[in-house]
This record gives structure tokens, C-alpha cells and sequence, in this order.
């Protein structure tokens, strides 16, 4: 991850023809290690997630506040100074909108294909403990286990037969909030082949400047000065604009930050129950272990990599919200 430095302050920009202040930032802005890597563009076709700017489109087409706004942008004269900037500002608010829409729908797809991949793991878990507890069963019937052995394996079958079920309703109603989103509430989404949720992305690229490409930042700069706003309250609405941006993108990160060392003490757990497993299989093969420690290695892997996958979830939300963020889409 390359380091970048951040000025201190936001430039003056002008807008409206009169110039904004100069905004001093928090000293913490500017000394977040911000990749400077180049980020696809969109950042989320990362992911070749090929229905997914169908499901944005029809998102954006699915917002009565955005209908309201353009029905109120084709009433404005665009020949008055005064109407042109009501437009700008209502442009600008179109795009908070629509961010805010991407976004939600982005976190949705993003569960959507989680679940799916601990859907496939939690099938693997449940066949494991249901081939656990038949071997407990003929060790019971062999004399060589005790009742206990067979409650106790007899509970992990159920729970894992509940979280199948679990994730399965959870992927539905996934797809229910995505359908929603998208205006189709009987949406149906094919099952990913294969889960993309481990795939790392890169870190946004930021400057100060870049806090200046978002739509509420842009909408506050742009908002019309009437009669009853001065130039002073509209500076003042421009600064807390921009100072929220900054604490909204030092939350992302900071959430970032956690959600990645999760996510590496995952990967880290993962791999060490694999090896564990693969130490068991060759001891197995030798005639040195028997079938349930295979089968208990197995489950430990899949346990693992299901907290692994939901460290990924979160990794990839907080990554989302940065770039959001930072008005990146």
C-alpha cells in the first residue's frame, strides 16, 4: 500500500461565480496511507458482476425524490443566472441521490454473493456432520462410544442443517431488498459459479481536492444564494459539508483498517487448518489416523473459511464506503 501525503486544506474554488474558503482539514486526513494504485472505473467491475449495471440503472429509475428533482429542473428557466444555479444545485442533488442508491445496492449484491459462498460452505459442514455422526453411531453400536458421543454429534448435525436453512432465507431476502432497489420486487438471481468475495481491490486514490467531486460537497457550493441566505451562511454550509466528508471518509477507513486485520487473522486461521487437514489425510493414509479426525480437521477448514468469508464481507463494505466516500464511483 503506497503512502500520500495530504495538504492541510481544501484550495479556494470558486462557484458561482464567487470564490469558497479555503477549508483547514484534520492533521489525521491527511496522513491516511491512501493507495495511489489505479482503481477500475467503476471501482466495482472488479467484481464481473455483469447484471450489475442493469440492477443500478433500474435503481436509479426506481427513485421518486429523483423524478421529483428532474420534474423540477425541465420547470426552471435556464435563461436566468438565478434558475441556472437552482439547476446546478439540483443537479448536484440528483448525484447524492444516486450514490446513495449505488451504494445500497452495491452492500446488497455484495451480502447477496456472501451468502452464497457460506451457503456452499455450510452444505459442505452439514454433509461433514452428518458423516460424523454415522460414525458415531457404529462406534455406539460397536460398544466403542458412549451415548454422549452421539448426543453430542447428533446437536452439530441439527446445527448445521439449521445454518443452511439459515443462509438460504437470508440469501432470499437479499434478493428481495435487491428487487426492491431495482423496482422488480419478483427478482431472481442466479448462484455465482464461484464466490469473487476473496479477490482483493485497491485502495482509492485521494487528494483533498478529490472531497470536492462529491455531490453533497458540490450541492452546498452550488446552493443559490435568495434573499434570505447570505454569502456567509452559504460559506458556512460549504465548510460543514466538506469537514463531514472528511468524517465520513476517516470512519471508512478506520472501519477499513479493522476489517482487514480481521480478514488477515482469517486467511491466517484458514491456512493453518489446512495444513492441519492435509497432516491428518497423510496420517490416514498411513493407517496412522482415524476417519473422525479427518472428518474433524474438515470441519475445522470449513469453519475457518466461513469466518473468513464474513471477514470479506466486511472488508469489502468498508471498501465500498471509502470510495463513496470520497465521491468515487
Amino acid at each position: 500500500m503506497l503512502g500520500l501525503s495530504f495538504g492541510l486544506a481544501v484550495p479556494t474554488v470558486s462557484a458561482q461565480g464567487r470564490d469558497l474558503p479555503a477549508v483547514q482539514l484534520p492533521a489525521a486526513f491527511r496522513e491516511m496511507p491512501l493507495g495511489a494504485q489505479a482503481v477500475p472505473s467503476p471501482w466495482w467491475k472488479g467484481f464481473e458482476e455483469t447484471a450489475l449495471e442493469d440492477w443500478l440503472v433500474a435503481a436509479r429509475k426506481h427513485q421518486p425524490a429523483r423524478a421529483a428533482l428532474e420534474a423540477r429542473i425541465k420547470s426552471l428557466n435556464q435563461g436566468w443566472s438565478s434558475r441556472a444555479a437552482e439547476q446546478n444545485a439540483l443537479l448536484a442533488e440528483i448525484e447524492r441521490l444516486d450514490a446513495h442508491n449505488e451504494r445500497e445496492v452495491i452492500e446488497v449484491v455484495l451480502e447477496l454473493r456472501s451468502l452464497e459462498a457460506r451457503h456452499g460452505l455450510a452444505e459442505r459442514q452439514r454433509s461433514l456432520a452428518a458423516e460424523a455422526l454415522d460414525l458415531v453411531r457404529q462406534r455406539l453400536g460397536a460398544g466403542l462410544a458412549s451415548a454422549a458421543d452421539e448426543h453430542q454429534m447428533s446437536g452439530a448435525a441439527v446445527r448445521a442443517e439449521a445454518m443452511v436453512a439459515r443462509l438460504a432465507r437470508e440469501r432470499m431476502a437479499a434478493e428481495g431488498r435487491l428487487g426492491g432497489l431495482a423496482g422488480a420486487p419478483q427478482l431472481q438471481v442466479p448462484v455465482q459459479a464461484s464466490s469473487r468475495m476473496l479477490m482483493p481491490l485497491p485502495l482509492p486514490a485521494a487528494t483533498p481536492r478529490a472531497l470536492l467531486a462529491r455531490a453533497d460537497v458540490r450541492a452546498a457550493a452550488l446552493r443559490p444564494a435568495g434573499r434570505d441566505v447570505s454569502a456567509s451562511e452559504l460559506d458556512a454550509a460549504y465548510r460543514e459539508a466538506l469537514l463531514r466528508a472528511v468524517d465520513e471518509v476517516e470512519a471508512a477507513y478506520a472501519a477499513l483498517q479493522l476489517a482487514q486485520k480481521q480478514k488477515t487473522l482469517a486467511e491466517a486461521r484458514v491456512a493453518l487448518a489446512i495444513r492441519q487437514s492435509m497432516n491428518v489425510r497423510m496420517q490416514l493414509e498411513a493407517g496412522r489416523a482415524a476417519r473422525g479426525a479427518m472428518i474433524e480437521a474438515d470441519l475445522q477448514t470449513v469453519d475457518a473459511q466461513l469466518q473468513l468469508q464474513e471477514a470479506a464481507l466486511l472488508s469489502l463494505r468498508a471498501l465500498a464506503r471509502l470510495h463513496f466516500s470520497l465521491g468515487q464511483r
